[in-house]
């Protein structure tokens, strides 16, 4: 007898649901998406224990009647598309006709629906084959409601995958708020277990931003309008000069559906090459429009997944309107264009900032090598740096020196940030990092995932040496920041820290090494001041820190600190030698 056997249906279902409802966010991806289809103005969402015991959604649309509220979850049933040729114009967001099935197949389902001039509303419910078990009258109003309870309760293999509370419910508000910036239409409200996180009414794009994204984000943006045959692109990029940590804020729709496009972000960031800077990322609220006829969307059941005719047109114009948009910027980055001269050292004033970074130990080894003949200097992983003899600084970036073996430049910021690098690591180990009153409090702008991330990660941003507090609606202030770093300090890198804490790492208010590696390289990136300037003792004492370090030849970002020249590959180059 054969071994091939026709699955059961209840688990091709379930099979067939896993690929669309992959989690609670999955859910209210596609109810959101039938409300935008339906003509709402208003869709509010609710959400409780991160949508895994209840994702309601209600509606202003143009609602269902009782025969389309009978069969609406059975797969394949939709009201989207009819023929094989629509496939080839769609225009929905909505289409394939396995949303409410798949979600049924793996929760409880039910929906009331009054359609729009109906004396009547009515309501059901639904077994997990998208049948209707009853239908009764309602009292509703003209639109729809969905509640979906006990996600996955059916389906343990699934539910046993799904992240805590807050990391799931945190995807969902991501979500809802990205389909608000962009449908600025519609107004979008969120409510998690019975508090509300967004309320992002009607209204323009920047206004939309500033709801969703925050006040900074909303001053540091511009409009972004532009067409190229049968694609347009609209929608606010940010100002040269600006930008974040992450892609966490680059969002893109096209025809109204949200999508994955590494063509469109390549492009997007193509647009600014040579205007951000490294490791960092504009922001973008992009609305790419072109004919249906021009795009597949039938890629995964997802539908967020697409593929262009063209990707080359399509790129081409989103980098045209992101340089078309820059180029009106009059935010441009500021570059000084000193001389590049080399100046002796003892011209320069004391830094204080350099200063400071010396420890006890690090002075006494100045003292003690300047001395000591280099032959008699005990070997140790970077003990080369207490060999090299100053010279001087070069472009208030370099220091440059020699030693018997070769010329010498040593990258001075890269130097300092792996020297705080270590002793703020070391700190955390120790569990002894300890604040300083800031001079001046440093006040920014919170949008509401912001907020959240912020209210979760309270403590660990206090093992970090870092006090923020609220100040009022919106805003928060950093009060302190790590002792190591002074008083003076660039206290802009909370906004990194936060945009860290916030991304898809799903760090989930836990600590761990991954993530004091990524915030101690954040927070001594900050501590260093282009430009500084160095005296003589302060360059030594820099070397003879850096000569301390577990990894001296390498800033934590993985640039190099050190470059030589060999005293024969500089006779070479004079063509002093026949070599």
């Amino acid at each position: 007898m054969g071994e091939i056997y026709e699955m059961p249906r209840q688990l091709r279902e379930k099979i067939a649901a896993g690929e669309v409802i992959t989690a609670p966010v999955s859910v209210v991806k596609e109810l959101i998406e039938n409300s935008i289809d339906a003509g709402a103005d208003e869709v509010k969402v609710y959400i409780e224990k991160g949508g895994k015991r209840l994702i309601r959604v209600i509606d202003n649309g143009k609602g269902m009647d009782r025969d389309d509220l009978a069969i609406c979850a059975a797969r394949f049933t939709t009201s989207k598309i009819h023929y094989e040729n629509d496939l080839e114009r769609i225009s929905t967001l909505g289409f394939r006709g396995e949303a409410l099935a798949s979600i049924t197949a793996v929760s409880e389902l039910r929906i009331q629906s009054r359609k729009k001039g109906a004396e009547k509303g009515y309501a059901a419910e639904y077994d997990d084959k998208g049948d209707s078990i009853e239908i009764r009258e309602s009292p509703i109003t003209a639109g729809t409601d969905v509640e979906v309870r006990n996600l996955f309760e059916k389906f343990p293999v699934r539910k046993k995958f799904l992240k805590s509370d807050d990391v799931e419910a945190s995807k969902i508000i991501s979500l809802v708020t990205k389909y608000s910036l962009v449908n600025n239409g519609i107004s979008f409200y969120l409510y998690e277990d019975g508090k509300e996180v967004l309320c992002s009414p009607r209204a323009d794009y920047v206004s939309k931003i500033l709801q969703v994204f925050g006040r900074e984000i909303a001053e540091n943006v511009l409009p972004v309008e532009h067409s190229t045959g049968d694609i347009s692109v609209n929608g606010y990029i940010s100002k040269m000069g600006y930008s974040r940590k992450t892609r966490d804020y680059q969002v893109v729709f096209v025809n109204g559906r949200l999508v994955k496009s590494n063509v469109i972000t390549d492009a997007i960031e193509k647009g600014f090459k040579d205007k951000i800077f490294l490791d960092r990322y504009p922001v973008a609220v992009l609305h790419i429009t072109l004919s249906p006829q021009s795009m597949d969307v039938n890629i995964h059941p997802s539908k967020d997944e697409i593929k262009f005719k063209n990707e080359y047109a399509v790129a081409d114009a989103v980098v045209n309107a992101v340089q078309e948009a820059v180029s009106m910027s009059s935010n441009a980055i500021q570059v000084e264009a000193g001389g590049r001269m080399l100046t002796p050292a003892h011209r320069y004033e004391k830094d204080k900032g350099v200063q400071a970074l010396l420890t006890e130990d690090d002075k006494r080894a100045v003292k003690y090598n300047n001395k000591k003949p280099a032959a008699e200097i005990k070997k140790r992983p970077g003990e080369e740096f207490l060999r090299i003899n100053v010279l001087g600084q070069l472009n208030r970036t370099y220091i440059i020196g020699y030693d018997e073996l070769s010329l010498v430049l040593i990258d001075q910021h890269a130097a300092q940030e792996r020297v705080f690098y270590e002793r703020f690591t070391q700190q955390l180990h120790d569990k002894a990092v300890s604040s300083n009153q800031l001079i001046k409090p440093f006040v920014f702008s919170v949008n509401k995932d912001e907020e959240k991330v912020i209210e979760q990660y309270k403590g660990a941003l206090e093992r970090y040496g870092f006090r923020v507090e609220p100040f009022g609606r919106g805003e928060y202030a950093l009060t302190a920041a790590p002792a190591l770093f002074g008083r003076v300090y660039d206290a802009t890198v909370i906004k990194d820290i936060i945009d860290e804490l916030g991304s898809g790492a799903n760090y989930g208010g836990t600590i761990n090494e991954e993530l004091d590696h990524k915030i101690a390289t954040k927070a001594c990136r900050k501590a260093i001041k282009g430009g500084d300037i160095l005296s003589t003792a302060e360059m030594k004492g820099l070397l003879a820190s850096l000569s301390t370090c577990t990894n001296p030849y390498t800033c934590p970002h993985g640039r190099p600190t050190l470059l030589r020249m060999s005293w024969g590959d500089l006779e070479k180059k004079f063509k002093r030698t026949d070599g």
